[in-house]
């Protein structure tokens, strides 16, 4: 294992907005064993494949595995404000800074759900 390798994942449209947790499971190879490095080479170095895919490849030619499980927390962000607001006058543009002139601006703090709680 290389405690120093980081694995960037994109789980966008893989997971609900509202999860606040994944469940991350590593599947583990014996480096030492030559079989397993020929395997490696020759077949999974340069392929890609599904975690089910993989454990199925696996176990189809005999090769031993570990698996290393966690579950990791999200940082759930969610909008806290919302609101709404009305330009009286059409944007100025002053030392190459564009400035608009409210009229009312109204905003409330909502929930995680999009209601307004005061």
């Amino acid at each position: 294992m290389f405690p120093g390798l980081t694995v960037s994942l994109d789980l966008t449209s893989q997971i609900e907005d509202s999860a606040d947790r994944v469940k991350l499971s590593r599947i583990i190879l014996d480096a030492n064993d030559e079989k397993t490095q020929q395997f490696w080479n020759n077949n999974l170095a340069n392929n890609q494949y599904t975690y089910v895919s993989l454990k199925a490849v696996l176990a189809y030619n005999g090769i031993s595995y570990s698996e290393d499980i966690e579950e990791i927390q999200l940082p759930l962000v969610s909008n806290t404000i919302a609101g709404s607001f009305q330009i009286m006058y059409d944007p100025e543009i002053i030392n190459g800074n564009t400035w608009y002139t409210f009229d009312t601006l109204n905003y409330a703090t909502i929930n995680e759900n999009g209601e307004n709680i005061g």
